[in-house]
C-alpha cells in the first residue's frame, strides 16, 4: 500500500472489496469558526421607540470604544442593543458600521472561538490551530484597530452576566480593558 499523501490529510480504510480513501483536496484547508455569531433578538414586533435611550446609545457609540448597557432585568437591554445593531448598518447615518457581529454569552463561548470568529468576520482569519488566547487577544486588538483595513465593526457581547462566573471571563475582561484603552474606529457594545 502506498501511503505517500503528498502533504494532504488522508484517512485510508482497507476494505475487503478494495481500498476506500477519504481525502481532502490538494489546496489549503480553510478553518471556519461556526456556532459563535448569531442574530440579535427579534425586537421589531414589540419595540417602542425610546428616543432618550436611543440618543444616549448613539452618543456613547460615537465617543467610546466600549459601551455597556446596564439595567434591571426586563428593561430590554438586549432589545436596545438589537435596535442599535440593526439601526447602525445604514451607511447614510453619521454613525454606521461596515460589519456587525452579535455574540450571546448566555451560550457558552470560549474566548478562543470568539476571537477567531471576529477575526474571520473581519476577513483576517487565524488559521494557526496552536494560537493561544494571549496571541488571539493581541491579533484581535491589532486587527480591529488596523488603520489600513478601515473596517468599522460593531461587536455586541450580549448577556455578559452569564459569562462572568465562568473561568473564560478573564480573557473577555482583558479584551474589554485593552479595547477601552486602545480601541478606535470599531466599537464594542456590552449588555449586562
Amino acid at each position: 500500500m502506498d501511503n505517500n499523501n503528498l502533504g494532504r490529510d488522508q484517512f485510508i480504510i482497507n476494505h475487503p472489496t478494495g481500498k476506500i480513501s477519504i481525502a481532502e483536496s490538494n489546496g489549503p484547508r480553510e478553518i471556519r469558526v461556526t456556532g459563535v455569531g448569531e442574530h440579535p433578538p427579534n425586537y421589531a414586533d414589540y419595540w417602542v421607540d425610546r428616543t432618550a435611550y436611543q440618543a444616549q446609545l448613539s452618543d456613547r457609540l460615537m465617543q467610546a470604544s466600549v459601551t455597556q448597557i446596564l439595567a434591571e432585568g426586563g428593561f430590554g437591554k438586549s432589545s436596545l442593543a438589537a435596535w442599535g445593531f440593526d439601526h447602525y448598518q445604514d451607511q447614510t447615518l453619521k454613525l454606521s458600521f461596515d460589519k456587525r457581529v452579535w455574540v450571546s454569552l448566555g451560550r457558552s463561548q470560549s474566548f478562543d472561538r470568539f476571537a477567531r470568529y471576529v477575526l474571520q468576520e473581519l476577513g483576517r482569519p487565524v488559521t494557526d490551530p496552536q494560537a493561544n488566547e494571549e496571541s488571539l487577544l493581541r491579533e484581535l486588538v491589532l486587527q480591529l484597530n488596523d488603520p489600513n483595513g478601515a473596517v468599522r465593526m460593531l461587536v455586541v457581547l450580549d448577556q455578559v452576566e452569564a459569562a462572568i462566573e465562568r473561568l473564560e471571563w478573564d480573557w473577555y475582561e482583558a479584551f474589554l480593558q485593552e479595547w477601552t484603552q486602545k480601541g478606535r474606529g470599531s466599537a464594542v457594545l456590552v449588555t449586562s
